[in-house]
């Protein structure tokens, strides 16, 4: 027997739902392991709703949006959804679940804070174990769930700073670890430092590594795509730590800030916005042996599965993300398998 290395792609839905439903059935015939749908509402279709479709639509790819968050729904909400997908694709589900990014912002509402991520992850696990938790002013339960020994749905923390890494490593039973490429090691080591806070095994939380990705035969072309994801990306990142930041990067994203703040679109081609090393810090993004050369890394620093959101090069065809699906899966995925294929 066999077990390979598990991948999985990211899919914002500004598309429509049918166009989202041929990107995940192409996913499956192409052996991803996983397709996580972005859950940000006023700006992609909704993705429970999508996740339904394609509960019903596929029948051995992993589903999960990736990531939900706490901004326009309730712990019990979130739980009852991931309840009900899993009578759909019976084991098939996970739930990637944060602080929020674009959800929240674009609501106009804060992030969550880490005392209610946590108290809010805890609650979901026991929801859907059949249990009760304690609510605002009640006890609540899923009234249509049997009692359970665990939950058919593991949670991934999306996290990148300490105190969210640690987090993880605390409650989670995976990590979704979308800081800084170079900075895998140091965040699993965070991750570890929760577990043994929490009592739990070393190993007990999963480490996936989640980034944005491109692959092309023209490296510059694949920089290119994703040269938008990386302003936002810096944006964030960078915008929390200015004081870490050297003259050159603070003065960068001083200029990328401004250009934000006059209504700057984040398309491909603003090379003059995104300085060459940033894209190395925050993406991994050139020719299939580029991006083998750095997953291959981050296997090596330690993570056991791996999702991109995938950008489309302006060499791609007609078909855009199914090339790149092609594409990634040809000349990334299946050597890398091949390359750590454990037998047993």
């Amino acid at each position: 027997m066999s077990t390979r290395l598990q991948f999985g792609v990211g899919f914002a839905a500004n598309v429509p739902v049918a166009n989202v439903i041929e990107a995940a059935q192409l996913a499956e015939r192409l052996q991803y392991d996983v397709f996580w749908v972005t859950d940000s509402h006023l700006i992609v279709r909704e993705a429970m709703v999508i996740l339904g479709a394609l509960a019903a639509s596929t029948s051995r790819i992993g589903l999960g949006p990736g990531v939900s968050h706490l901004a326009g729904r309730h712990p019990s909400v979130i739980a009852s959804g991931m309840a009900t997908l899993d009578e759909l694709a019976p084991g098939r589900i996970r739930l990637g679940f944060g602080v929020g990014d674009s959800g929240p912002l674009n609501l106009g509402v804060p992030r969550t804070s880490l005392r209610d991520l946590e108290q809010a992850v805890v609650a979901i696990r026991s929801l859907l174990r059949g249990e009760e938790t304690q609510g605002a002013t009640r006890s609540l339960r899923l009234s249509y769930l049997q009692k359970r020994e665990s939950s058919p749905v593991p949670i991934y923390v999306a996290a990148s700073g300490e105190r969210t890494l640690r987090l993880a490593g605390r409650v989670g039973d995976a990590a979704l670890v979308s800081g800084m490429p170079d900075q895998l090691p140091k965040s699993i080591e965070l991750i570890r430092e929760g577990e043994r806070e929490a009592g739990r095994p070393p190993g007990a939380t999963r480490i996936l590594f989640w980034t944005t990705a491109c692959v092309d035969r023209d490296r510059e072309a694949a920089r290119a795509a994703v040269r938008g994801s990386v302003a936002r990306r810096a944006m964030n990142t960078f915008g929390r730590a200015v004081n870490d930041l050297s003259d050159e990067d603070r003065a960068a994203l001083e200029k990328l800030q401004a250009a934000h703040q006059q209504g700057h679109r984040w398309d491909t081609d603003y090379t003059t916005l995104v300085p060459e090393r940033w894209i190395d810090q925050l993406a991994v993004a050139g020719t299939p042996d580029d991006v083998r050369a750095r997953l291959e890394r981050a296997l090596a620093d330690g993570a056991d599965e791996i999702s991109c959101i995938l950008m489309s090069s302006r060499t791609s065809g007609a078909r855009g993300t199914a090339d790149q699906l092609e594409l990634f899966a040809e000349t990334v995925i299946a050597p890398l398998r091949e390359a750590h294929a454990i037998t047993a």
